[in-house]
């Protein structure tokens, strides 16, 4: 399967769900909301609000036969696993068995998106968490049960960390292709933005890309724009766009 899986994690109000503003045939993205609010800019995806989370499922095997979609949006991850905590564990007469549930729930999703062809993006909000084996605070996407001690972000070939910089930290760091001022940064003052590989202050947060993926130190920070990451992950990999 030809496909790219991408997550893009960060605090609330990060860029995350902006960074889709630029993805191309808009029509052919099937947008899943699971937070429930609308999208920050107009577009023209095939948008579901999920009501039962556990329809997720279906919607991802239906997917992979529709040759008119050939992108994936999980708007987000978070709120996916906290709808079924809701839903399926809270009020359950069998508790044990329900998070066991909640497991397994969380591996057929990401299993139908590594399987459907389709590009997936999945957004995720991040805490920052002690690690009591290593006596540190890590950035992660917060999950429960046994998939928190593996981790969600093993199972992704390129995690990108969505942020906020002033436009002056924008000066210091250098106008290069992949990051560069749009008309609205003039009005807030601070860019948001992509970092994609680690540093002395984020080696415990959780980035990753392909080896030789991204050049340092000019490609650290990028425009958080995830047709940026497509084109170049298509790139990479020898993919015609």
């Amino acid at each position: 399967m030809d496909n790219r899986i991408v997550l893009v994690m960060g605090v609330p109000a990060s860029g995350k769900t902006l960074s889709l503003r630029n993805l191309k045939n808009p029509e052919g993205v099937l947008y899943l909301n699971f937070d429930g609010k609308g999208l920050p800019f107009n577009n023209k995806f095939k948008e579901i609000k999920v009501k039962d989370v556990a329809e997720t499922l279906n919607y991802l095997d239906a997917v992979s036969e529709r040759e008119d979609i050939h992108t994936v949006v999980l708007d987000t991850l978070t709120y996916m696993m906290d709808q079924y905590e809701t839903q399926y564990v809270v009020y359950s007469s069998n508790t044990m068995k329900s998070w066991s549930d909640y497991q397994q729930f969380y591996k057929q999703v990401l299993h139908k998106c590594k399987m459907s062809g389709k590009n997936v993006i999945v957004l995720a909000h991040s805490d920052t968490v002690m690690n009591d084996t290593e006596m540190v605070l890590e950035t992660k996407v917060p999950i429960k049960g046994a998939i928190a001690r593996r981790g969600v972000e093993a199972d992704f070939e390129v995690i990108l960390s969505s942020k906020t910089i002033p436009l002056k930290k924008l000066e210091y760091l250098g106008k290069t292709p992949l990051l560069q001022p749009e008309s609205t940064d003039e009005q807030f003052g601070f860019k948001y933005v992509f970092q994609t590989m680690i540093d002395k202050d984020t080696i415990n947060e959780k980035m990753r890309a392909p080896l030789g993926f991204w050049k340092y130190p000019e490609e650290k920070y990028i425009n958080n724009d995830l047709q940026l990451v497509i084109d170049k992950l298509n790139n990479y990999f020898g993919k015609p766009e």
